[in-house]
């Protein structure tokens, strides 16, 4: 058994669950230390609150995974257009105007090394953190 494979499935579940876990993490600690002002809240007010906290998750890491990505290498915003499979693999990419441009242009003829990320992959379980029924549960009847 490849000594690997237990780190790449740890890397793929956090890779999944990044957004959630912030997210959690952030509506707990509004739970706790506001938890007259959390519980007094609607369903619907605790949800416009969560769902603010999300649009800023969301800006925040995938700043944070484009600027490691970058770390000592140059990067272009790309989008791929198409993809064939003839005499090779051939990519046809629209690429965001940047830096990085002019490096691409330079590199035209050579060999260079395609990284591909998606820092969405890291967002995909956030939708699953809501706000508290507005019709707390009587206690003994939980589900």
């Amino acid at each position: 058994m490849n000594n690997e494979t237990p780190t790449i499935k740890t890397a793929i579940s956090a890779q999944s669950s990044l957004g959630k876990d912030l997210l959690v993490a952030m509506v707990d600690a509004l739970r706790k230390t506001s938890p007259a002002s959390w519980g007094s809240m609607t369903q619907e007010q605790q949800q416009d609150v969560i769902d603010g906290l999300a649009h800023r998750i969301q800006v925040h890491v995938v700043q944070a995974i484009s600027t490691l990505a970058q770390a000592q290498h140059i990067v272009i915003e790309a989008h791929v257009d198409s993809v064939t499979f003839k005499d090779g693999v051939k990519a046809t990419l629209t690429a965001m105007k940047g830096d990085g441009a002019h490096q691409l242009a330079d590199a035209q003829g050579s060999s260079v090394l395609v990284v591909i990320t998606d820092a969405t992959k890291y967002l995909e379980t956030m939708d699953q953190v809501r706000g508290e029924a507005d019709q707390r549960a009587l206690p003994g009847l939980e589900a």
